[in-house]
């Protein structure tokens, strides 16, 4: 499978946005980037839910245990970023052509990740979303 659109893409500058939003009695932090990407959104719904390829397009990500596999709804496994220590990483939807979320407790709140893929035109757009929920967020 030929995917030279999309690896690399996280390791260059993309746009991002930070924001702070209201989420109960909490102050939610949001990061957000986007990327849009030639490929079918059924073919990045193929490479973002197969562990395999995550550190092709990913430059975060050292390791996964389980090494393979597609993600679902329900799966969980051990993720270790190259700057930080394995953390536990549950699968809280997944979607064909549309994404998947995740969620990592961590230090006393809840690291949640959502990778959306919006059909375009010549391809799709990726937004990747992360925010903290609980003490810390």
């Amino acid at each position: 499978m030929r995917t030279p659109d999309l690896i690399g893409t996280a390791a260059r500058a993309p746009e991002q946005e930070r924001f702070r939003a209201r989420r109960g009695t909490w102050l939610l932090h949001v990061i957000r980037s986007r990327r849009d990407i030639r490929a079918p959104s059924h073919v990045v719904h193929e490479l973002i839910t197969d562990v395999e390829t995550w550190c092709l397009w990913s430059p975060h990500v050292a390791a996964v245990d389980p090494p393979t596999g597609r993600l679902a709804a329900g799966w969980s496994g051990k993720v270790r970023a190259w700057f930080a220590p394995a953390t536990t990483m549950t699968v809280i939807w997944a979607e064909p052509g549309r994404g998947m979320g995740w969620e990592t407790p961590a230090l006393g709140h809840v690291l949640v990740y959502h990778q959306r893929i919006e059909p375009g035109e010549n391809g799709c757009r990726v937004t990747f979303e992360a925010h903290v929920e609980g003490p810390a967020g």
